[in-house]
């Protein structure tokens, strides 16, 4: 495969971004916007962890907060960045949080995206002898 054939795999870190700091910021969100993506639909891996700090907080009913989920992400690998930091520039950036549903389902689309170019790659090496 040259080069040129070599495309990156789908993904919107923004609309990541932005899904997991209206968590933070309207926790009353999570509901509707799980109801959209899972934690498998997350392309980082730092955002796969906050999300999972996240749904933690939320089984244990604690509050959910910039605060909360850094003192939680502690507890779970990675610990690429300050988690602090981190969930405080998710928290701030977040451009609102009435969009937070679309941005949802841009993760989730490109998680499928993912899915397909990854089915299709299996099957050209099926189809190859690879």
């Amino acid at each position: 495969m040259s080069s040129s054939d070599v495309r990156r795999s789908p993904y919107s870190r923004e609309a990541e971004q932005c899904v997991l700091g209206a968590m933070m910021v309207k926790p009353e969100l999570i509901d509707l916007l799980t109801d959209e993506v899972s934690e498998a639909d997350f392309y980082f891996s730092e955002n796969v962890a906050v999300f999972r700090a996240i749904m933690a907080l939320k089984s244990e009913q604690v509050q959910i907060d910039c605060i909360t989920v850094s003192d939680k992400l502690q507890t779970i690998p990675p610990h690429n960045e300050p988690a602090l930091m981190y969930c405080g520039q998710l928290q701030k950036n977040v451009p609102g949080t009435s969009n937070a549903v679309a941005y949802a389902r841009i993760i989730r689309q490109r998680s499928l995206d993912r899915a397909l170019i990854h089915a299709a790659a299996q099957i050209h090496d099926i189809a190859h002898g690879d």
